[in-house]
C-alpha cells in the first residue's frame, strides 16, 4: 500500500570520543505529484565528547526525481553543510552534487554523478609551537594554520543483485549481491 506522504524522523547517538548527536529529518514523498522526494535533515554533533572542543552540525537537503526522461532512471540533487570542532582540527565544509541512477537490467544498475566540495581545516601548526612549554604561559602558543580544499568528484558505482527478491527486507536464499564504486577526485 502507498506510504504516507510526509515523514518525520528523529535520531540520537553517542560515542565517548565524539560525544552525542541529536538529529531530525523531514521528507515529502510526493512534492509535485509525480513521486518527487524532498528530504531535509539537521543534526547537532560533538555534544560533550572527550575529543571535541565545541558544538558542530551536519545539515543536508536532497531532492529526487524518479522516472527522469525514462522509467528506469532517477535523478538526484544534494546540498550538505558540516562543521565539527575536534581537538586535532576544526572542519567547516559544504558539498553539492547531482547523481543519475539507471537500472540497466533486472540484476544490474549503474549510478554516476558530479560533486563539488569546499572545505576549510583549521589546525595548530607543530612547526610554530615552542619546543618546551613555558610554566608561565600554560596556554598554547602555537599558530593556527588554515588549509582550504576544493574537490571535484566523479562518483561511479555499479551494483549487481541476482537474488530476485520482491523486497529488500526479505532475506535472500540464493544469488549474489556485488557492488563496485570508484570516485575519481580532482583537487585544486
Amino acid at each position: 500500500r502507498e506510504a504516507k506522504r510526509y515523514l518525520i524522523g528523529l535520531s540520537a547517538a553517542y560515542s565517548s570520543d565524539l560525544g552525542g548527536s541529536l538529529g531530525a529529518n523531514w521528507t515529502d514523498r510526493n512534492v509535485f505529484g509525480n513521486g518527487q522526494q524532498l528530504t531535509a535533515s539537521v543534526t547537532a554533533i560533538n555534544l560533550g565528547g572527550s575529543a571535541t572542543t565545541g558544538l558542530g552540525y551536519d545539515a543536508s537537503v536532497g531532492y529526487t526525481i524518479p522516472d527522469f526522461r525514462r522509467p528506469d532512471q532517477t535523478l538526484g540533487f544534494q546540498v550538505r553543510g558540516l562543521r565539527q570542532a575536534l581537538q586535532a582540527y576544526t572542519q567547516t565544509g559544504e558539498t553539492t552534487g547531482t547523481s543519475l541512477h539507471r537500472e540497466l537490467s533486472r540484476a544490474w544498475s549503474l549510478t554516476t554523478g558530479l560533486s563539488y566540495e569546499h572545505e576549510i581545516i583549521d589546525q595548530e601548526s607543530l612547526a610554530t609551537c615552542p619546543v618546551l612549554p613555558s610554566a608561565a604561559s600554560p596556554v598554547s602558543q602555537c599558530q593556527t594554520v588554515n588549509y582550504k580544499y576544493n574537490l571535484v568528484m566523479l562518483p561511479i558505482s555499479t551494483y549487481y543483485d541476482s537474488t530476485d527478491l520482491a523486497s529488500p527486507l526479505v532475506d535472500p536464499t540464493h544469488g549474489y549481491r556485488i557492488s563496485f564504486s570508484v570516485t575519481p577526485t580532482f583537487s585544486y
